[in-house]
């Protein structure tokens, strides 16, 4: 698999858009377009405009051979309201997604979890749009309005620099949650609360909706298309993180930010007892279908073969073991 990337920033601090503060940020692209920019800083207006496509190839192996494309363009747009409406420490923020191309995964590799972050159904998405309020000089950053948990939480700082997906928002939430959680590009309504006393340590606590799309069948991110569903009926998801950036790796030029948390769902997940249509899993007649895939991984010349591989990938009918199961064997010599 072979990937190429062009990043076409209008406004932020590096060539990826490494979120919301960008907005603010002063560097830019296209410079201070006749002072005009220049202006709307002055009075706390900050604007954003993104765009990441990403040409991808598959020269061997998969679903089948060829060459998909995806991207994602951003708007953003930060109002610092301490220059704007003399509001000390309060900040509005908003974005949106135009999400297109199909990607690489299910036309040409098919694998369950996305290959690349960016991939999602095509389509104009509102995402945040949140109030951040400074308290205790700076120490407490109150924030509360429509947002991604991956915008903050459970993240490496230098993830972003990768494509692949698994670099970002954990599978395990993103692939068991409901309709995915709050993660992109399904933002929820949220709040969260940012401890930090000093430098060097920041206790992070959030809570969000724990499905960011309406009932309902089929892809939840046509069931909240354009991301305004806003949804504050439903189960609660929170997070609890404790960061700690340690001052000597800052000053030896290797800066670096340990993290420990926790997350807690409230709400129902998919029932590992009965199929879709409510019969027990253990009946010959339910709906699910098991299948099996054996290959070869490697071998010597001249010898038997020294690897096989086995994958078993069981659907609804059977879970007793896990979706994905591997094993190998050697032979002997």
């Amino acid at each position: 698999m072979l990937a190429a990337t062009i990043f076409v920033p209008a406004a932020g601090q590096t060539q990826m858009w490494d979120g919301p503060n960008d907005a603010c940020a002063a560097d830019t692209l296209l410079d201070d377009w006749g002072g005009w920019r220049g202006g709307l800083t002055e009075h706390g207006v900050g604007f954003g405009l993104q765009d990441q496509t990403e040409l991808w190839g598959n020269l061997a192996g998969g679903r089948e051979l060829g060459v998909e494309y995806d991207g994602l363009a951003t708007a953003s747009l930060c109002i610092d309201l301490d220059k704007a409406v003399q509001w000390k420490g309060a900040t509005v923020f908003a974005s949106c997604f135009q999400i297109y191309g199909p990607g690489p995964t299910e036309p040409l590799v098919g694998a369950l979890q996305l290959i690349n972050g960016l991939e999602a159904t095509p389509s104009t998405k509102f995402y945040d749009l949140w109030f951040e309020q400074q308290l205790l000089d700076g120490k407490v950053p109150l924030r509360f309005g429509q947002e991604g948990a991956n915008d903050e939480l459970m993240l490496a700082g230098y993830a972003g620099l990768f494509l692949n997906s698994s670099f970002g928002f954990p599978p395990i939430l993103a692939l068991d949650l409901p309709s995915g959680g709050p993660n992109y590009p399904l933002a929820t309504p949220f709040v969260r609360v940012n401890f930090t006393p000093t430098a060097e340590i920041s206790l992070l606590g959030a809570v969000y909706t724990q499905d960011p799309a309406p009932p309902g069948i089929g892809n939840p991110q046509l069931r909240d298309r354009h991301g305004t569903a806003f949804r504050l009926n439903d189960h609660a998801l929170s997070f609890t993180e404790l960061w700690y950036s340690p001052a000597f790796m800052a000053n030896q030029g290797l800066p670096g930010t340990y993290k420990l948390g926790m997350w807690f769902a409230t709400g129902p997940f998919a029932d590992p007892l009965h199929d879709t249509d409510g019969l027990s899993l253990a009946a010959p007649a339910s709906n699910g279908v098991p299948a099996n895939a054996r290959r070869q991984l490697w071998h010597l010349l001249d010898r038997q073969p020294d690897a096989l591989a086995q994958s078993q990938y069981r659907s609804a009918r059977d879970r007793r073991v896990p979706a994905n199961h591997a094993r190998a064997r050697r032979s002997q010599p």
